[in-house]
């Protein structure tokens, strides 16, 4: 099934300089940051955008999706 993407989601599209798809984006946000609220504001979003958007996209973010911090 394909997914829709929301006018925001293709404006962030848009603005990336890698042109890297919302998913990519978004996990890539994810791993930096660690949090939905972190990850969200790095992109320009609400944390409940964020979460919407998970769900929508259907993306997996898990502990194993985020690294370590260095010792």
């Amino acid at each position: 099934m394909r997914v829709l993407k929301t006018p925001m989601m293709l404006l962030i599209e848009a603005r990336d300089p890698e042109g890297r798809d919302i998913r990519q984006i978004m996990i890539d946000a994810y791993r930096k940051h660690g949090n939905f609220r972190g990850a969200a504001a790095s992109i320009g979003i609400t944390h409940a955008a964020f979460g919407a958007w998970v769900y929508r996209l259907n993306i997996k973010l898990d502990s194993a999706s985020v690294p370590s911090p260095a010792a």
